[in-house]
């Protein structure tokens, strides 16, 4: 503190970063009303939050009429306990707001957007000792957004007023003993994925094409996986990992990059891009794996293919694969002797592509050869410099390069 003019101390105002920090200058934590945190974070907010929360609950109700009000959903929520003197109200409940985060009103809408009570999660309460209570109460260490989420549902689907959705009883675990300290090592295990083993692209890929096989899952997302299994099983290659220890076996693939692209973009690498990437391999390198180059280059071309209107039927392919071959020798593996000699032919016409550029283009390049980028365009121009006869893609931006007929190799 400093003194004023007139000699008495006044306050320093707080920094940003003061106020920022003042949260954890505490050695208890901090319990919160659920009802009081919902209002701050969702109702209060954003006023267009409602607005957006009602036209998702229309949507709800149109896309599950059987649910004429809210209890009609206990049926189907799996985690609901079946004893009623188990269950616990919402109006029972509190908010350990020091092991919770903070209150992603987006995550709610995301929840809300696609809810079904089969797949509500149970929200986690330990029991909350005060003399000042009159009723039973619980604190949530694990689980807001779901208390929240079944709020919105109950207020904005069935129009239930707050009064009413908080005496609603939803799917709870409680926690005995009040071992504060035990259930934040557990929330941080559950989420930094040291007490649970997160499941590889394979595992998650097995479930999607058993979603459709056995269960008859019709999601757009399951079905991409169910439509590449299917071009595998026509090619005779298989997707894999290596904890498999397989991955050496012919026709493995075991880059997931083009399986599972990113965002869940079903329209970034299309199974029936993927599909000719396989029907190539199978033509000509049917006795070995498929290389990470290999589809991700093939995919590339297929895929430019297919966004430019270029037919990529068997005899492309075939003709393609003829022509590849000639150029070089089918092969994909990293390298720089003639078994790697594809990696070869790609990294000297881009060292000497570079060196062609004014210095000024050159500082705005990586002097080290890009197979993704480069490939394609050089795989494309070098098959039509050899008399492969169909049209091939064009391409631009980043992946675009003009390589004179030395460095295609002619």
């Amino acid at each position: 503190m400093k003194k004023d003019t007139i000699g008495l101390y006044v306050a320093k105002p707080q920094s940003y970063a003061e106020q920022v920090n003042e949260k954890f200058k505490t050695t208890e934590d901090t319990i919160v009303e659920l009802a009081e945190r919902f209002v701050q974070a969702i109702v209060e907010k954003d006023p267009s939050l409602p607005d957006f929360l009602s036209a998702l609950g229309k949507e709800f109700r149109d896309r599950n009429p059987q649910y004429k009000e809210f209890a009609d959903m206990y049926a189907d929520m799996v985690q609901m306990s079946a004893n009623k003197s188990e269950r616990v109200k919402l109006k029972q409940m509190l908010l350990n707001a020091t092991i919770q985060r903070e209150v992603d009103p987006e995550w709610v809408l995301t929840i809300v957007g696609k809810f079904d009570p089969f797949f509500v999660n149970i929200i986690r309460l330990y029991p909350v000792l005060t003399s000042k209570a009159k009723r039973e109460l619980f604190a949530i260490w694990d689980g807001q957004h779901t208390a929240f989420s079944l709020l919105c549902i109950a207020m904005y689907a069935f129009d239930m007023s707050f009064e009413d959705a908080m005496e609603l009883e939803v799917p709870t675990a409680i926690y005995p003993g009040t071992n504060v300290a035990k259930l934040r090592k557990r929330f941080i295990g559950v989420h930094d994925n040291t007490m649970t083993k997160p499941l590889d692209k394979i595992d998650l890929y097995m479930q999607y094409v058993w979603a459709v096989r056995n269960n008859g899952d019709t999601d757009p997302w399951s079905m991409r996986f169910e439509e590449i299994q299917c071009a595998l099983e026509e090619f005779n290659c298989f997707f894999t990992h290596d904890k498999f220890g397989d991955t050496d076996k012919p026709g493995a693939v075991s880059r997931p990059t083009e399986i599972f692209p990113t965002g869940r973009d079903v329209t970034k690498w299309k199974s029936s891009v993927l599909r000719r990437v396989f029907q190539y391999h199978n033509m000509y390198l049917a006795d070995r794996p498929i290389e990470p180059l290999e589809i991700d280059n093939m995919a590339h071309i297929f895929r430019a293919c297919d966004q430019q209107g270029i037919v990529v039927d068997d005899e492309y392919v075939r003709e393609f694969g003829k022509y590849l071959a000639a150029v070089t020798q089918n092969t994909w593996a990293k390298g720089y002797t003639n078994s790697q000699l594809k990696h070869k032919l790609v990294s000297s016409a881009y060292k000497s592509w570079f060196n062609r550029q004014d210095s000024q283009v050159r500082m705005t390049l990586n002097s080290r050869c890009n197979q993704t980028e480069v490939a394609p365009t050089w795989i494309c121009q070098a098959i039509a410099k050899a008399g492969f006869s169909k049209d091939l893609p064009i391409f631009t931006g980043r992946f675009a390069y003009d390589f004179d007929d030395k460095e295609l190799g002619a």
